[in-house]
């Protein structure tokens, strides 16, 4: 399990740019063809939140049926035990 202190210890992670700012980051996924999206597990001490458009690969989240055609808005928060 990987643990991110900050956005920025994350962004070099996934293989993105440095933020602008310290405490907010946007990532657009399509502007970075090399950008990591899976790892065996990770915390950090800051909130994600993602938007996608037309998924295709998640019909399920937890126990729910979505209808993922239109888009597909959540909120993650890592917690280290």
């Amino acid at each position: 399990m990987i643990h991110f202190d900050n956005i920025k210890e994350y962004n070099r992670f996934i293989g993105y740019n440095d933020p602008k700012k310290d405490l907010i980051d946007v990532v657009k996924y399509n502007d970075c063809e090399s950008i990591r999206l899976l790892c065996d597990g990770l915390t950090s001490d800051f909130y994600m939140m993602a938007f996608k458009r037309n998924m295709t690969d998640l019909n399920w989240f937890g126990n729910t049926e979505f209808d993922t055609t239109s888009a597909f808005l959540y909120f993650i928060m890592y917690i280290r035990f």
